[in-house]
């Protein structure tokens, strides 16, 4: 689960990481359509609140775990605000349209500006945490429902234990250096300073608790998955790939965008995409209707962690190249073929920039051995 601004994009990286096989953005398919990811993958994520989750897998016949993370309240309120800010930048409108105009409006070097803004969205902008982990009710229940709600979870995660979320989701690899992974960290466009002064924190000590009291429960309490060792495998009745067990047709079987990567001459074969990206991103060797959900419709080229000396140069807004990112990303490509988007870079400003797509085909790594 992802609260806004509240490390999801972190999480993703780090998911993706461990299997290819799952779906982030949940909020924006469709009910039968997330019951299909769930059947068939190994994770789920996005910005939906654990009951709008829960009712979604109603009847569901498979076993299920959930996990979040929680900011300090006035850090996820700061980040949250400034958000707007960036999508008016990239020229995007995300939610109501009329909440982005008057944080871009406030003058946030005046406290009684900034207690303006939150008090008329409030719904938007306060307790915005709560709502999503606790549920709609979150004002009204007892102190003993709002324990019994937490303490379903298997675990959540602040920003001093993000690394222990990572290690609790069970997965049997992880990227090395995961203390200080960040991503997707937006620029300051507003001076948060006014958000010290007493007028505005005796504004959210009283509108703003239900969050602060969140965070500070989250802290105190021992988590089921908190010790966990790996249990979580890749295989879900497929076989993983090694050197010694490639098979070049059964790899393109399991792998409809390596195949659409070959007819566009992005790669040569299955056995160079593997030894390039595959080995990395952790691709299995199998067929079967598993492989309907994860072909290249919905699943992302896996973001590969610099961890082992190769270089994957990641894109951003300065180094942006066109020919470069579709060269590195065959999947874009296919979809501007198709018209899916106008250009490389219309895809990177609306989701390649929080996926963490490279700007070139990695480069290091050939025929099992650094160059």
């Amino acid at each position: 689960m992802h609260v806004p601004k509240t490390a999801g994009s972190t999480v993703n990286r780090i998911l993706k990481f461990c299997s290819y096989r799952g779906r982030e953005q949940c909020q924006i398919i469709t009910a039968p359509d997330l019951i299909k990811y769930a059947l068939h993958g190994d994770w789920l994520s996005g910005h939906l609140s654990k009951d709008v989750f829960e009712a979604g897998f109603a009847g569901l016949d498979r076993a299920r775990e959930y996990f979040s993370t929680v900011r300090r309240p006035v850090a996820q309120l700061v980040s949250y605000l400034n958000w707007q800010f960036e999508l008016s930048r990239q020229g995007r409108v995300v939610g109501n349209h009329g909440d982005a105009v008057d944080v871009r409006a406030t003058n946030f070097s005046n406290p009684m500006s900034i207690v303006a803004l939150l008090d008329k969205h409030a719904d938007a902008f306060l307790n915005v945490q709560s709502r999503y982990l606790i549920g709609p009710d979150f004002a009204t229940i007892s102190q003993g429902e709002f324990l019994r709600r937490l303490s379903s979870y298997s675990f959540i995660a602040r920003e001093d234990n993000l690394p222990n979320l990572y290690r609790a989701f069970g997965f049997p690899k992880l990227p090395n250096e995961l203390e200080g992974l960040r991503e997707n960290v937006t620029p300051p466009h507003f001076d948060a300073s006014g958000f010290d002064s007493p007028i505005v924190q005796e504004f959210l000590a009283q509108r703003h608790a239900h969050d602060l009291r969140l965070y500070d429960a989250v802290g105190e309490i021992t988590w089921s998955a908190e010790a966990r060792n790996p249990f979580r495998t890749f295989e879900f009745g497929c076989v993983c790939i090694s050197p010694e067990s490639f098979d070049e047709q059964r790899y393109l079987d399991a792998n409809p965008d390596v195949v659409d990567a070959i007819k566009l001459g992005h790669i040569a074969s299955g056995h160079e995409h593997y030894d390039v990206y595959g080995r990395t991103e952790h691709r299995l060797m199998r067929s079967g209707a598993v492989d309907e959900f994860f072909s290249r419709e919905t699943r992302e080229f896996a973001p590969t962690f610099q961890s082992t000396g190769f270089e994957f140069p990641r894109a951003t807004r300065e180094n942006f190249d066109e020919q470069g990112y579709l060269d590195a990303n065959p999947d874009v490509a296919d979809a501007v073929l198709r018209g899916q988007f106008p250009s490389g870079r219309a895809h990177f400003e609306l989701h390649g920039h929080s996926e963490g797509r490279l700007i070139r085909p990695a480069v290091g790594w050939k025929d099992g051995a650094v160059q």
